[in-house]
């Protein structure tokens, strides 16, 4: 055989190792990008899980927050309700205590002018 030959093969053969080579070097990373598209896979679904929990947490929480604000808002206001009437009632029970005395004043005078025209009608007409 001469040289042209012998050079001809060695050529084929170093393409043909390289043409398999490069496919077995490209099924490896094929199979690699596999794996970590799976394990990518795996941690974004326990990622979404976890962020499902927490809101679900996160949602009872804020529901637990809601009726405990609705429970203080209700005593703060049942109480604000009591110190409102007391005080309205420390202010007004002296007012209505001095009109329902001014009142019995009144009817006792009323009752004084009564008799006393009462008695000037008698006087006159005799």
């Amino acid at each position: 055989m001469s040289d042209a030959a012998i050079a001809t093969v060695v050529t084929g053969l170093v393409t043909i190792v390289t043409l398999i080579c490069g496919v077995v070097t490209l099924w490896i990373k094929l199979s690699e990008n596999d794996r970590k598209i799976e394990a990518n896979t795996v941690l974004t679904m326990a990622g979404t899980t976890a962020a499902t929990q927490n809101a679900v947490v996160a949602a009872s929480a804020a529901n637990q927050a809601s009726e405990k604000a609705d429970v203080l808002i209700e005593q703060m206001n049942g109480k604000l309700e009591n110190r409102i009437e007391a005080i309205v009632k420390t202010h007004t029970e002296p007012i209505a205590s001095a009109l329902r005395a001014h009142a019995e004043q009144d009817d006792k005078n009323m009752a004084e002018i009564r008799q006393a025209l009462g008695e000037l009608r008698d006087n006159t007409k005799r």
